[in-house]
């Protein structure tokens, strides 16, 4: 039976890139003949996708960029640019260069872990956070089928400028563009059902976890400067690497003059359109070294590399553990509950993934309904 939807879907792919090819190759000038047949061109490829992509999920690796190779239960008919790999280039490139083998990864805003789990692959030790608890679900998933677990570890909470028991979130339809929704901040593009999620400082997460995170990646749909507000002593101290998708002009207006006033150089990638923008921020302190460094051309003070994302990347062995325990430094024994509850409020947990046949001996942090 898989093999069976594999080789479907191996040449669905492979007519969906025919007809692509079709239509590029149509004249452009306005006569009858070309714009009939873009036409028929649009309407085959139309039913490619109804009937060659049924509205299902099933497990698929990605079939190129930064993800390449991994496998992702996805819903071919609504999520075929993850499957692609060609969603985000430059962000794929950006993470690529910048995350090694033991570097301290923050993901927020993980969704199904496009970014997670190839980094975890390159031996990143990484923490996702993902409020939207199907989202959540999918992507630990995703981390066990990959067998990364020892290396991703799950925070099923908002990030956010305090450490809240409740937080109004609207999902997003796609999944993808859910965010925090209540107050005076407003989810982008959602327009799901809104639900109460938990939220976290990841000031908070630092200091419990003492994972001082060298690279941070955030995409939450409008509330970027929130995030960035409960790090702001993170920031100041260890001065991570970032990339933000800003989505409004008044998060543009925040998000800028917080790095700005934080001394990081900034370069920013808008598309025709204007919004949502990536911003990619090196501090001032390591933009020597990205110089001194470099493989590829600086760009805003960083290394871009080259002008793709690596099509491959090869096994690599498992990294060190983490360290979970903020005065031993170490993940060796249990993180003591007093030491859990001292920062956040009592009613979210931040706890050890129990070991269990699927994941001998490995922790997983996630922040779980009150109580």
């Amino acid at each position: 039976m898989q093999v069976q939807s594999n080789l479907r879907v191996r040449c669905a792919a492979a007519l969906l890139n025919l007809g692509r090819i079709a239509q590029r190759g149509i004249p452009s000038e306005p006569n009858v003949g070309p714009s009939v047949l873009r036409g028929v061109v649009s309407q085959l490829r139309n039913l490619l996708r109804t009937y060659a992509f049924p509205d299902r999920e099933e497990w698929v690796q990605v079939r190129s960029g930064y993800s390449s190779g991994l496998w992702f239960r996805l819903n071919l008919s609504r999520e075929r640019t993850w499957w692609a790999g060609n969603h985000e280039p430059a962000v794929q490139q950006f993470l690529a260069n910048h995350i090694r083998e033991g570097t301290v990864f923050y993901d927020v805003g993980a969704h199904l872990g496009f970014y997670a789990l190839p980094a975890a692959r390159a031996g990143a030790r990484v923490i996702a956070f993902e409020a939207d608890p199907e989202n959540a679900a999918r992507l630990r998933l995703h981390i066990e089928r990959n067998d990364l677990v020892p290396e991703a570890r799950v925070i099923e909470a908002a990030a956010w400028s305090s450490s809240e028991e409740s937080l109004e979130f609207r999902r997003g339809q796609p999944r993808s563009q859910g965010g925090v929704s209540g107050g005076r901040h407003r989810a982008t593009l959602a327009t799901g059902k809104v639900i109460a999620v938990p939220a976290v400082r990841i000031d908070d997460v630092v200091r419990i976890t003492a994972a001082f995170p060298e690279v941070i990646k955030i995409d939450v749909e409008g509330a970027e400067s929130e995030v960035l507000l409960g790090a702001v002593e993170t920031i100041k101290s260890a001065h991570p690497t970032l990339t933000v998708e800003v989505h409004t002009a008044n998060q543009y207006r925040l998000v800028r003059g917080f790095l700005e006033r934080q001394e990081y150089d900034l370069h920013w990638f808008v598309p025709r359109e204007g919004f949502p923008r990536q911003c990619f921020a090196l501090h001032g302190s390591e933009r020597a070294k990205a110089q001194s460094t470099a493989t590829g051309p600086i760009l805003g003070g960083f290394t871009m590399g080259p002008s793709h994302p690596p099509e491959n990347v090869s096994p690599r062995p498992a990294p060190s553990s983490f360290p979970l325990d903020p005065t031993t430094q170490t993940c060796r024994g249990r993180v003591s509950r007093a030491a859990i509850f001292s920062e956040v409020p009592k009613n979210i947990l931040i706890r050890r993934w129990q070991s269990d046949s699927k994941a001998v001996g490995s922790e997983r942090l996630c922040a779980t309904a009150p109580i």
